[in-house]
């Protein structure tokens, strides 16, 4: 008797199916996939500060040394910022852009 009861919403579970398929294809080809770094490519840099962090004058002092498409956030705390550099990776890109941070008024 039980399977009867729960047999009688699959109709009703196969169309809520179909039709989040539906939905899961188009959101796909609309909004595409959105890669990270694993994918891409590119350089992620963890700072530690002394104290907390201004993320608008990280990318102000990175966008004044060249580097301009950096993605500044928080990370765990506010005196940890995380950046994130699409492209190509160098040995020296970590230096260069420490370098640059250590030019601005927090201390890195």
């Amino acid at each position: 008797m039980k399977i009867k009861a729960f047999m009688k919403y699959r109709l009703a579970a196969t169309v809520l199916s179909g039709v989040l398929i539906v939905v899961s294809i188009i959101s796909l080809s609309i909004q595409g996939l959105s890669f990270g770094l694993d994918f891409t490519g590119g350089t992620l840099i963890e700072v530690q500060y002394q104290a907390p962090s201004d993320l608008n004058a990280i990318r102000q002092q990175l966008n004044q040394n060249g580097f301009n498409d950096v993605v500044v956030q928080h990370f765990g705390s506010d005196k940890t910022v995380l950046l994130r550099l699409q492209g190509q990776s160098t040995a020296q890109l970590g230096q260069q852009i420490l370098n640059a941070l250590k030019q601005g008024d927090q201390t890195v």
